[in-house]
């Protein structure tokens, strides 16, 4: 079976770095790419979002997902419904966070497991990429309002504040923590030397606590 699986996992962000990754090497070896999306059958703070983008190239679940995805509805277990996964693809797990040149020259067909969050992997086909993530025309009012007050600004900056399950998750807390709220302020201070008509957008998953600060 010639074909690139990447699994994706994660928010909208990660999604993205994980598609990048797979679409590049699906193009770089001339063979399709299908997304494995089972892992949000077991997430209930994170769901499949790249859907956003209309032009994205690719399958959105392929023949094995759509077969475990029918499984669990019918009310069979998670391990009988693991085990329905196509046994011949061979699975390639990130080894660390630092860009690993060893993804390049993967040859069908594998499943890609990690985030592969740089622009290394997939910087040979960047235009079919940014193609792939290219947005429909904004339909939504409130959408557009934001979009027209940030840009009517001379110097627009924005500052993402990242709290949800960093905040209720013990063991997501452990690993990546949270910014003090002087972290945004230093940072505020910091951008304003260097732009002193920057005006900030705060983009926020706890929009009362930003507020609140």
């Amino acid at each position: 079976m010639s074909i690139i699986v990447t699994r994706l996992t994660g928010g909208l962000g990660n999604q993205m770095f994980q598609y990048a990754a797979g679409y590049a090497l699906s193009l770089r070896r001339d063979v399709p790419l299908e997304l494995d999306i089972t892992s949000y059958l077991e997430d209930s703070l994170r769901h499949f979002e790249l859907d956003v983008f209309p032009e994205l190239a690719g399958t959105t679940a392929g023949p094995h997902t759509h077969a475990r995805i029918q499984r669990k509805a019918k009310g069979l277990s998670k391990l009988f419904t693991r085990s329905m996964v196509t046994p011949d693809i061979p699975i390639y797990r990130q080894p660390h966070f630092e860009f690993d040149p060893a993804v390049l020259d993967l040859q069908p067909p594998h499943t890609l497991y990690g985030y592969w969050q740089s622009e290394k992997y997939f910087a040979d086909h960047e235009s079919e990429v940014r193609q792939a993530f290219a947005f429909s025309a904004p339909s939504e009012t409130e959408n557009l309002a934001i979009a027209r007050d940030i840009l009517a600004q001379p110097m627009p900056i924005s500052i993402h504040v990242r709290r949800g399950d960093y905040v209720t998750d013990p063991s997501a807390s452990a690993v990546h923590g949270t910014c003090s709220i002087e972290y945004y302020r230093l940072a505020m201070r910091s951008m304003l030397t260097r732009e002193p008509n920057a005006h900030f957008f705060a983009f926020s998953d706890d929009t009362v606590w930003t507020r609140e600060h």
